[in-house]
């Protein structure tokens, strides 16, 4: 048995956790490498060029290799490399991981447009340069082994894979042919897939022609039909036999209704399984996690809630309209929050505020939730709706409503919190595995 994502993305990644938690350790596959994934994961850069590197530091902002006297400009949230004041390349952070790392770096041409991207890994590699043309559109990209031989060569107009082995060369027409090639050759139990994409891990499973049983876990939203792939793979007799697996209980009623009853029985009603960091203890502690000092009502709240401890955190520095609430004793401000520190900030709160306009940062409001917060606030400004508990939810012009939700005793918040986690559709681990056909013994 394997997983088959295309992205370690954040449904992945939910799914990967929830298969560890059941006791699944089998192997996982993505096809597509961002360079930061977790190190039992296997994908074809890991696998073609023998990556295993030793255990160094990622590349810190201030690291990247520029030309002589060129300088490097750079905060808490992005970074520039720039030559007598001119922007000549965009240093980008990876997103929710430590401090200032560095995910890839954008260099311009001329014209501002970003002619080419370096791409590093978790240990601080330049593993793939993206090369773009003169409109900022990407043309090619190339993956590199830890002494700087091209292992990959993707050609985006063609479509087209080289694969270089051993001074050999292997032409693919497509990414799913390369693809097929390269799951076998990782001589693995592929007799049961679960994959969550009806692109490139279908299309790859569809090439290799052998006998499996499919466990699509179905992480998107079906319109007014369900997709033409997803008919085709339950309407499969073969050697292939497909079930699809659907976390979401709303849209597990809307693919049953929209499947034809001689196929329903292959829709299995899934969830997902967390781990908190801690348990909520329902303390009066509560925290945003904001860079915009947008926090409509905010003082209303804080005033009205003397016995409540306020801490308000930021990546960036706080504007003077932030840094005035200070002058209020249950406040506590944390500009130029460091990952670390805000990670003591969620293990000291049990009630997150999301009242914050603008950008969500550090994917507070899921971070919040694996911290076991009960989460409030607004429904204009709500960051994640999947891990927010619908009642918890309130207009702007209702504060003294969101007033009375941060006032509950604790019964009423306790209540709150399951309701909080069935939203987030949290199952058992029997029942998890049950929709797998996977029996623990």
């Amino acid at each position: 048995m394997i997983n088959l994502f295309e992205y370690f993305n954040l449904p992945s990644a939910e799914l990967y956790q929830s298969l560890q938690l059941a006791g699944n350790n089998h192997p996982t596959i993505v096809i597509e490498d961002d360079g930061f994934l977790p190190d039992n994961i296997i994908t074809p850069y890991r696998y073609f060029a023998h990556y295993h590197p030793e255990p160094t530091k990622a590349l810190y902002f201030n690291a990247v290799k520029k030309p002589k006297y060129w300088e490097i400009d750079g905060n808490n949230s992005e970074a520039h490399i720039k030559d007598n004041g001119r922007t000549k390349a965009n240093i980008i952070y990876k997103m929710n991981y430590k401090s200032r790392i560095v995910e890839r770096v954008e260099w311009l041409g001329d014209n501002n447009n970003v002619r080419y991207i370096d791409h590093y890994t978790k240990h601080g590699l330049r593993f793939a340069q993206t090369v773009n043309d003169i409109h900022g559109k990407s043309i090619m990209k190339t993956y590199f082994t830890k002494e700087g031989k091209v292992v990959i060569y993707e050609n985006y107009i063609t479509g087209s894979i080289m694969l270089t082995l051993d001074d050999k060369e292997y032409i693919f027409s497509n990414k799913a042919e390369f693809i097929t090639y390269f799951i076998d050759q990782l001589n693995v139990d592929t007799s049961k897939i679960i994959f969550n994409s009806l692109s490139l891990p279908l299309i790859a499973i569809y090439n290799r022609k052998q006998r499996t049983h499919g466990y699509l876990f179905w992480q998107e939203q079906v319109q007014d039909a369900l997709p033409g792939n997803m008919v085709s793979i339950l309407e499969s007799n073969n050697h292939l036999s497909f079930k699809v697996i659907v976390p979401n209980k709303l849209e597990y009623a809307r693919i049953t209704t929209l499947t034809k009853k001689e196929l329903r029985h292959k829709i299995k009603q899934s969830g997902y399984l967390y781990q908190y960091h801690r348990k909520n203890t329902f303390t009066k502690n509560v925290l945003t996690m904001t860079n915009s000092d947008q926090l409509p009502h905010v003082e209303h709240i804080i005033k009205n809630s003397p016995d409540y401890t306020f801490t308000i955190a930021a990546i960036t520095e706080m504007s003077s309209k932030l840094m005035n609430l200070g002058k209020y004793k249950n406040v506590k401000l944390y500009p130029s929050v460091e990952l670390n520190k805000a990670r003591q900030l969620y293990e000291a709160a049990d009630i997150y505020l999301d009242i914050n306009q603008g950008n969500e940062i550090m994917n507070a409001v899921r971070s919040a939730y694996d911290y076991d917060h009960l989460i409030m606030g607004y429904k204009e400004t709500v960051h994640n709706v999947t891990y927010t508990n619908n009642a918890m939810l309130v207009s702007e012009r209702e504060p003294d409503l969101l007033l009375e939700y941060l006032h509950m005793n604790n019964k009423e918040k306790e209540t709150a919190l399951k309701k909080q986690k069935s939203q987030a559709n949290e199952v058992s681990v029997e029942m998890f595995n049950g929709a797998l056909d996977i029996i623990k013994t």
